[in-house]
């Protein structure tokens, strides 16, 4: 089972070597987009909670 993973590790450290610039803009794109879902996700909470605490303070006054 160990030997399968190691096997594994060693066929994509020689792609990555044969390739790099394939994997290189791998890792830009989804970096990028990762960073890009992060960002938004974290703008969507802090949105959320100024509803929240915009909807209690409305439900004071009334």
């Amino acid at each position: 089972w160990a030997s399968k993973i190691k096997d594994q590790f060693y066929k994509t450290k020689q792609n990555a070597q044969a390739y790099p610039y394939v994997w290189g803009s791998y890792i830009v794109v989804y970096g990028t987009l990762g960073l890009w879902l992060t960002y938004r996700w974290r703008k969507l909470r802090k949105t959320e909670n100024n509803v929240r605490l915009l909807h209690d303070r409305l439900r004071k006054l009334v």
